[in-house]
């Protein structure tokens, strides 16, 4: 042989030449290297005639100097064999693989609580591999190819198949789901999945060989099941669905169903009587369904009543055909004894059955109970809003076993206060509206409002409504105009008038004297009156004024506006000659623009503020705020 490349061509026999002058042999390595992700470890190891192993000291040589050449070959850890090219110091992956059988992959951070490793296909290989299972004793046909299509999706794109044409009987049997370990007590805790030949549909359950179906029970954990094609015919098979296809009343059933609503109910308001009320639409919202009503007086005993030539009633009775609502009246029945009422709702043939409820004859006047409000007052502010039922309608909910019905009046009539939907013909519940007026006053006031039935006495209802609130505008005492309280959102226009006066007497000389006010906002004169009168050897008294609206105002602009005065003039002495003035302004209207209605009601305060120089003592300044002005100093 070539020792240097082993394993070479061995020789012919015992003439033959020996084995050193075979021709060079061809290696396969193994690799534990990925020919992908360590394509640069591998290209050096092949440069440097290195082994292939992650785990060999680094520079560790092939055994006896042996060389890499071209045609060698080395296989991955998946089975995949690469050449290589000594020349370029690279490799090629072939067409060629081990078989290692590896179908499967570890799911190494997946670990049962039991201990058992998980696999899966391998999803990263190439080929990728899919694992069907398949019972078939015609040696596994093309089970991939029929059908074509399920859901638009071919049959080849399914993640696996359960392929069968084992046949026992009339079943072909694919799957079971046990846990049973003992044969017997244990064949009821399995699930199987088979093909019925004989009535070409699929069965899963378990059904024993000789005694039928076993105690196996499944619990469908999901939202909802559909049925999209079942059909209910006369060729149906046992045991078929019934799906709100075929029974087309989704109404009738829970929650849509109300087994006993309010409206339902039955009164005995005179000895011997029974009244029983209902409204159909409250069991099921729906114009369409058919209601009957079942009567029946309940047994004491194993004895039915039914003699009806003495007035008993007969049991039972049944009202067909019922209005919406209504009520039926029952006469001639036996005080002291209980009775039995049901309504059978009925839609498209199908029947829901109300629940069965009892009333025991009494000898009681009929009664009149006002639900709401249940304190019998209803309170509202001054635009007429019910803040406890955030409305401007406050609706009064009622109940009455009168079945000459009821009407509801204010007494005595007020026209601030109305009632609308105020009367019913019949007993049961019902319902009236109360609204308000606008209250433009400052003061609260009430009605009462009657509801009249058999019922005694008559149940009434206290309505109350708060006033406006008060608003006054006045003079302070420094001559601003204050609004009290202080505006809000409110528009308001006072009406204003100034005032200057002078009085003078002369009897030597001559003298002019002066009165001067100014009206102003935020120190901006909006009017001004003044007086300026010269007397000589006489005397003269004098007035004048004037008007002015102040517009406008808001709550931004209420602190603005003040009177002062600029001239007052006063002179006194001994020889009979003085001269006095004075000045004032007065408040003489105010009016709300806006909001209207509402917005409060406006009244003027203390009205006038006045400035005044007399020469009864002395010429001193007064002033004040007051609802009238001083008078002048007489002549002398």
């Amino acid at each position: 042989m070539n020792f240097q490349y082993s394993p070479g061509i061995l020789g012919y026999g015992a003439k033959g030449q020996d084995g050193s002058a075979g021709i060079d042999g061809l290696a396969l390595y193994f690799t534990d290297y990925d020919p992908v992700a360590n394509i640069l470890n591998i290209e050096s190891a092949i440069a440097n005639d290195e082994v292939l192993w992650s785990s060999a000291p680094a520079g560790t040589k092939l055994p006896g100097g042996r060389k890499y050449q071209n045609g060698d070959l080395f296989a991955d850890s998946r089975g995949f064999i690469y050449e290589i090219n000594a020349d370029t110091d690279e490799y090629d992956r072939t067409d060629g693989a081990l078989n290692k059988s590896q179908f499967f992959q570890s799911k190494w951070n997946v670990i049962s609580d039991t201990g058992f490793q998980r696999f899966h296909n391998l999803i990263d290989g190439s080929p990728n591999i899919l694992i069907d299972n398949t019972n078939s004793q015609y040696g596994s046909p093309n089970y991939t190819d029929p059908p074509k299509y399920l859901y638009g999706i071919e049959s080849k794109n399914f993640a696996r198949f359960e392929y069968s044409d084992i046949k026992d009987g009339s079943y072909n049997a694919f799957t079971v789901y046990s846990l049973a370990a003992n044969v017997g007590s244990d064949d009821h805790k399995s699930l199987a999945l088979v093909y019925d030949e004989d009535q070409k549909l699929w069965r899963l359950g378990n059904i024993g060989q000789f005694n039928g179906a076993r105690n196996t029970n499944l619990i469908l954990d999901v939202s909802s099941i559909i049925f999209p094609n079942s059909n209910l015919n006369l060729n149906s098979a046992e045991g078929t669905f019934l799906t709100n296809k075929q029974k087309n009343t989704p109404l009738l059933f829970d929650p849509n169903f109300e087994r006993e609503p309010v409206s339902f109910y039955a009164s005995s308001p005179l000895n011997s009587q029974i009244n029983i009320y209902w409204n159909l639409l409250d069991f099921s919202n729906d114009p369409s369904i058919k209601g009957v009503l079942h009567f029946n007086r309940r047994r004491d005993s194993s004895v039915f009543y039914m003699n009806a030539s003495t007035g008993n009633i007969a049991v039972p009775m049944a009202f067909f055909d019922l209005e919406q609502t209504g009520y039926v009246q029952i006469s001639n029945c036996p005080s002291s004894k209980t009775y039995e009422y049901q309504m059978v709702i009925s839609k498209d043939g199908w029947e829901r059955s109300s629940a069965i409820r009892q009333i025991t004859t009494t000898d009681s006047p009929p009664i009149m109970t006002i639900l709401d409000p249940s304190s019998k007052t209803l309170s509202a502010d001054a635009s007429g809003w019910f803040a406890t039922e955030t409305t401007y309608k406050y609706q009064v909910d009622i109940s009455t076993n009168s079945p000459t019905g009821w009407n509801s009046s204010v007494v005595p009539s007020q026209t601030w206060i109305s009632l609308l939907k105020n009367s019913s013909t019949g007993p049961g519940l019902g319902t009236f509206e109360v609204s308000l007026g606008y209250n433009d006053t400052v003061n609260t006031r009430s009605a009462v409002v009657y509801v009249f039935s058999e019922a005694n006495p008559d149940p009434s209802i206290l309505v109350t409504q708060t006033g406006q609130t008060a608003y006054t505008v006045y003079f302070n005492n420094d001559g601003s105009i204050v609004f009290s309280p202080a505006l809000t959102n409110q528009t308001v226009t006072v009406g204003l008038k100034v005032y200057a006066w002078v009085r003078v007497q002369r009897g030597l000389g001559s003298r002019t004297v002066r009165a001067t006010i100014n009206l102003t906002e935020n120190g901006i004169t909006r009017a001004t009156a003044t007086l300026l009168r010269t007397a000589k050897n006489k005397t003269i008294d004098a007035s004048t004024s004037t008007s002015y609206n102040a517009t406008g105002i808001t709550a931004s602009t209420q602190n603005k506006w003040r009177v002062d005065w600029t001239q007052l003039e006063c002179l006194y002495d001994n020889n009979g000659n003085y001269e006095f003035s004075q000045v004032w302004a007065e408040i003489t209207s105010v009016t709300k623009t806006s909001p209207s209605p509402g917005g409060g009601v406006f009244s003027v305060g203390t009205n006038k503020y006045w400035y005044a120089k007399k020469p009864i003592t002395a010429c001193t300044l007064t002033e004040a705020a007051a609802s009238s002005v001083p008078a002048m100093p007489p002549f002398v």
